[in-house]
């Protein structure tokens, strides 16, 4: 797992582990259908790359329904080009860690030229921000779509995204917004909260 995930280690100990045959993922997703009609489901993890069954699982699903697919390609993404573009939207977080900038755009770019539906997303992680603008440039240089979203969590002892420096902060401003912005949406308060209790 990337280590600026929320945290992972925590949710995977509180969680109990879950399996569904793929014909019984078939009949889930026909009934949801059934009772509801088409709906976009969204697939993410982890990595849903890695999952054995990657294939056969969304096959089923886009029967039925849309599918967005969360990863950040840093396996075999090929194996996408086998599902109904049509059917499909794929949302790719770049990975500084894990992936050549030039590589991943060019995948990206192999996507979005079989069809694909693709936006690519950022992670203002603290080491990786002064980069972060130029990746976004050569984005829009090849056409593709980006946008960038804050880091919550902790990296060295510090609590983000309520550490950013103002000098962090201003890179980050064209894309985010304020310091009042970025923290106040990522606490999770409600704005129906802030306008009722100013009446």
């Amino acid at each position: 797992n990337c280590e600026y995930c929320l945290d992972v280690k925590n949710s995977l100990q509180s969680s109990q582990p879950f399996s569904m045959k793929i014909a019984e993922c078939a009949d889930f997703w026909q009934d949801v259908h059934a009772k509801y009609g088409s709906g976009n489901i969204i697939i993410t993890g982890g990595e849903p790359l890695l999952h054995p069954h990657f294939l056969d699982i969304c096959s089923k699903i886009i029967t039925y329904h849309r599918v967005t697919v969360r990863t950040n390609m840093s396996v075999d993404w090929q194996r996408l080009l086998e599902l109904d573009f049509s059917k499909v939207t794929v949302e790719v977080s770049f990975h500084p860690v894990f992936s050549d900038p030039a590589a991943f755009l060019n995948s990206c770019l192999a996507l979005k030229r079989m069809g694909f539906a693709l936006t690519i997303y950022c992670l203002a992680y603290p080491p990786f921000i002064a980069y972060l603008p130029v990746f976004m440039e050569r984005c829009v240089g090849a056409g593709l779509t980006s946008t960038m979203t804050a880091f919550w969590g902790t990296y060295g002892k510090k609590r983000y995204p309520d550490c950013y420096t103002d000098g962090e902060c201003r890179i980050l401003q064209p894309y985010l917004g304020t310091r009042e912005r970025i923290c106040y949406n990522l606490h999770g308060s409600s704005h129906l909260f802030k306008i009722m209790s100013s009446f």
